[in-house]
């Protein structure tokens, strides 16, 4: 009884590890392929910006910000809609956490439009 209790515990660590290790190949499996890509769009980047060097590595860094940006707004954007989505499944007084919370913000914007 102790022994299968034991193998128990050692399976469950196993595969937790084994979880852990899946995710870390999968990430670093998308870094490497972020690496390639910003790799080959450096090389079609510097193919088309003319002038000098210094010019076009400002271009591919600001090209690459702008990325980054879209990319955090995007993971944003999805994130708020999750937690839209998490607020409509609590219901208090009749309305839905959403909505309660729609209506706070109304408020307070009326309120700083009062000067308050």
């Amino acid at each position: 009884m102790r022994q299968q209790k034991e193998i128990e515990v050692a399976q469950k660590e196993a595969d937790k590890w084994m979880m852990i290790s899946d995710t870390a190949k999968l990430q670093t499996e998308r870094a490497e392929f972020e690496l390639e890509e910003a790799e080959r769009l450096k090389k079609e980047l510097l193919g088309e910006v003319d002038g000098d060097d210094y010019l076009k590595e400002q271009v591919i860094e600001l090209r690459y910000q702008n990325h980054i940006l879209r990319e955090e707004n995007r993971s944003l954007k999805d994130k708020l809609e999750k937690a839209y989505e998490f607020m409509k499944q609590f219901v208090i007084g009749g309305i839905n956490l959403l909505e309660k919370f729609m209506e706070w913000i109304g408020e307070k914007v009326k309120d700083v439009g009062r000067g308050r």
